[in-house]
Parts: structure tokens; sequence; C-alpha cells
């Protein structure tokens, strides 16, 4: 999968998680200033993550996902690029 073909999923994903528009996702995107970002809604991107991209996340890898580049980070990691 290309850089663009994955950013784009992973930016309707995200959308969809947060009932946010895609253009409001940018590479400064974190829980602390996503309003809609709180625990249940970071529960459901991790399920969205996983099944979207078929990867398992660790513990400590959720617990990291704070930010829109962490998040690209661990994903990326899991499918090799």
């Amino acid at each position: 999968m290309s850089e663009h073909a994955f950013k784009e999923q992973l930016n309707e994903l995200l959308a969809d998680t947060f009932d946010i528009d895609e253009d409001e996702i940018s590479a400064e995107m974190n829980s602390d200033n996503v309003e809609s970002w709180d625990s249940l809604n970071h529960l459901r991107l991790v399920s969205a993550l996983e099944k979207e991209f078929d990867i398992s996340l660790t513990m400590d890898e959720i617990n990291a996902m704070l930010s829109y580049e962490k998040i690209v980070e661990l994903v990326s990691k899991h499918l090799g690029s």
C-alpha cells in the first residue's frame, strides 16, 4: 500500500471515529486538541485500526497512540512501511 493510500484510509477512519471532517485532520492532531478523542473513542479507534489494517497493537502501542504522527508511525511499523 502506498503512503498516500494509507493516509487516505487513515484519515477516513479518524474522521468516522471522531465524527469530524477529513479536512480537520492534520499532523498536529492529538488527543488534547480533538474534543471527541475520549477514552471510548480511543478504543473505537484501536478496534477500527486493527480491523482496517489487519494488525494487532500491543497495550503499550495503544497507550502511546495519542497523536496523528504516533498513529502513522505505529501502524506503518506493523504494515512494514
